[in-house]
């Protein structure tokens, strides 16, 4: 009896032990799980080479400080967190970085801070995703994509002051999105040179800035600046632009910017200088002024108002049944006008004039009738 006194008590502290281990243990997964909630990296200079990485799977706060590289065909993912970059990140060798479901805020070192660089073939993945810029007032971060790099930006939005360039024959794909300050004139927006190539789609852009050999595609966009340089082509359907501005070479046998407009609205102004040529289809533009030795085409478009400059040229068009379409000199519009008016209200005069003569020939016949 006594034996099974000090069975049964021995079973009974056992099981309290393990009660009290199982408590203990986890408080102290919270606690671990509160440290790992949130953590602060600082003064590292890291580099993730051949592996894949994904810091969400383990922080969802997250401030990072320092230099952070990815290359060696690297892949980096920042998914469901809140991260601050202080300094930079840079992605070579054919690397990814992703960027998913997160807030990335960037906190600047210096003015003009290059938040995140690609090159040698690397790859940005930026999906439903709010970017912040904490640069002092009239600056702003970058994204740099060059030498065969490639960015994809899809849901996301970009607030305050954000420039995303492309260079050296790279490709930015803009879908779904938004990168806005409230000022077109303040840079934030998407840059491009060197014959690389901008694709903007169902989008709402400050700003897009295409330099020399490079190509934009803007299509069911709202986009406030369009401005174009040398040797550059721009593709606009089915959007709203603020304004278009050109800038040729430095003489008139140089290539400039070429413009296709269709089916989109410029609510300003659509100024082309140096050789400048612009051709909008089914489109309104509120003005149109030409410099140099610009060439301009409005088919079946509207313009609020068109001025020219030195030998710059503006031809008005309109697809006619039978006839195709009929083009001329901006110059002949009020000509051809007056023309058709005066036109028409002779032919008016005339058919009046021959139904009044013939009302009163028919008077005529029927009082002389009468008569007899």
């Amino acid at each position: 009896m006594q034996e099974d006194t000090v069975n049964k008590m021995y079973t009974q502290r056992v099981v309290v032990a393990f009660i009290l281990l199982v408590l203990f243990g986890s408080m102290i997964f919270e606690s671990c799980q509160s440290v790992a909630a949130s953590i602060v990296i600082h003064d590292l200079k890291l580099e993730l080479m051949g592996s894949s990485t994904s810091i969400s799977s383990q922080y969802q706060n997250v401030t990072y400080e320092g230099e952070l590289f990815v290359s060696n065909n690297e892949t980096f993912a920042i998914q469901n967190s809140e991260f601050y970059m202080i300094g930079n990140i840079t992605v070579q060798d054919t690397s990814t970085l992703v960027i998913r479901n997160s807030n990335f805020t960037a906190i600047p070192t210096s003015r003009h801070l290059e938040s995140i660089v690609l090159e040698d073939q690397a790859k940005l993945i930026i999906t439903n995703a709010t970017l912040v810029s904490k640069q002092p007032d009239n600056f702003f971060s970058r994204i740099v994509v060059q030498n065969d790099a490639e960015a994809s930006i899809t849901y996301s939005t970009f607030q305050e002051g954000w420039r995303v360039q492309a260079g050296n024959n790279s490709i930015i794909h803009v879908n779904d999105s938004t990168i806005t300050s409230g000022d077109i004139y303040h840079g934030s927006g998407i840059v491009t040179y060197g014959t690389s190539s901008i694709i903007i789609e169902n989008s709402t852009i400050d700003g897009a800035y295409v330099w020399k050999y490079s190509t934009v595609s803007i299509k069911n966009s709202i986009v406030g600046l369009v401005r174009a340089g040398d040797m550059t082509d721009v593709n606009i359907a089915d959007s709203e632009i603020g304004a278009i501005e050109t800038w040729g070479g430095l003489s008139w046998e140089e290539y400039s910017p070429t413009f296709v407009v269709q089916d989109s609205t410029v609510t300003w102004r659509a100024e082309f200088r140096s050789n400048s040529s612009g051709r909008f289809t089914s489109s309104s533009v509120a003005e149109v002024v030409a410099y140099g030795n610009s060439n301009i085409m409005l088919i079946d478009s509207y313009a609020g108002s068109i001025e020219t400059h030195d030998e710059s040229t503006v031809f008005v068009g309109w697809h006619l049944p039978l006839f195709g379409l009929i083009t001329m000199h901006y110059t002949w519009v009020s000509i051809i006008q007056t023309i058709v008016i005066a036109t028409i209200i002779a032919i008016i005069i005339t058919v009046l004039v021959f139904l009044y003569r013939k009302r009163a020939r028919r008077v005529q016949r029927e009082y002389e009738y009468q008569a007899r």
